[in-house]
Formats: C-alpha cells, sequence, structure tokens
C-alpha cells in the first residue's frame, strides 16, 4: 500500500510538472483504482470486525456504534477531484467546482425560446375527440395501473406502484 502511495505522488508531480506521458496518466488512472479497490477491501475487513464486536458487546456500546458510522461517511465522502485538468483536494474548491458546473449545466442560455408562429395544421378528428372527452371506466384504471411498473419512482405520496 505504501508503494502504492509512493508511486502516485511521483505520478502527481510528473502530472504537475507536464512531464507525463499518456502511459503514465493511465498508469495513474490504474493505480488509482488500485488504491480504491484496496480502501474497500479495508472498509469491509473493519465492517466485519464491527459486526462482531457489535454481537459481543451488543447496544451497549454505543461508542463503537458512533465509531462505526463515523468511518463510514469517511469513506463515502469525496477527497478530490480533477477539474479542468487540475487536481483539487480543499473541500472550498471541490464546492465551488460541483456549483459552477452544475450552474454552467442548467442555467438558460437562450431566454427567449424560439417557437413557430404559426399553428399546427394537425386537429383531432370527431372520433379521437369523443375517445378523450369519454368517462374513465374502473376497468381502464385497473389496467393502467397493473400495467406500471413496480420499479418506477414514487408519487407525490412518496410510494411507487410496488407499495400498493
Amino acid at each position: 500500500m505504501n508503494l502504492l502511495l509512493a508511486d502516485m505522488r511521483n505520478l502527481d508531480q510528473k502530472i504537475d510538472e507536464r512531464l507525463a506521458s499518456d502511459e503514465d496518466k493511465s498508469s495513474r488512472i490504474s493505480k488509482l483504482q488500485e488504491l480504491d479497490y484496496f480502501e474497500k477491501m479495508n472498509s469491509l475487513d473493519l465492517m466485519q470486525k464491527a459486526r462482531v464486536k457489535w454481537e459481543v458487546e451488543g447496544d451497549e456500546n454505543s461508542k463503537f456504534f458512533h465509531g462505526l458510522i463515523n468511518s463510514m461517511r469517511k469513506s463515502q465522502s469525496i477527497h478530490g477531484i480533477m477539474h479542468e485538468g487540475v487536481w483539487l483536494s480543499d473541500p472550498k474548491d471541490i464546492k465551488e467546482a460541483f456549483l459552477n458546473f452544475y450552474k454552467k449545466k442548467f442555467s438558460c442560455h437562450d431566454s427567449q425560446a424560439s417557437f413557430p408562429s404559426f399553428m399546427p395544421p394537425h386537429r383531432l378528428n370527431t372520433s379521437d375527440q369523443d375517445l378523450l372527452e369519454a368517462v374513465v371506466s374502473m376497468e381502464e384504471i385497473k389496467t393502467s395501473v397493473w400495467d406500471c411498473g413496480s420499479n418506477k419512482a414514487p408519487g407525490p405520496d412518496g410510494y411507487s406502484f410496488f407499495f400498493i
């Protein structure tokens, strides 16, 4: 693990000095994946030890429980990101990069949408109009509900069709 971290530091230094080749960059990516794998394995090991300790000590050890929760939070945090070719590790810089990315992504570039100035020439015929205005039967409602997938997004009440 220490050797891996040392290799990462050397590659980072090459990249910072703009001396890195494409092979160095791909090597860094593979080493980063390897490091991520080791961290996941370490986390799984700690979780397994935590389960054993929890079984032995039970609910009496709340300090241990809170330590486990904090450990899980740390493993899910973002330690750094690559933004426009620069590695950012300061939390303020990361937040700003995320904020700017999503502001740019969701900002409105053209405030006036271009709509055609004419009405579409197609109109519903009388039979289609009657179908749209007809009373909906309980059988149609039941068929529609049962045709919905159970793993779809929840409705406004917070429940998906799986709950029904």
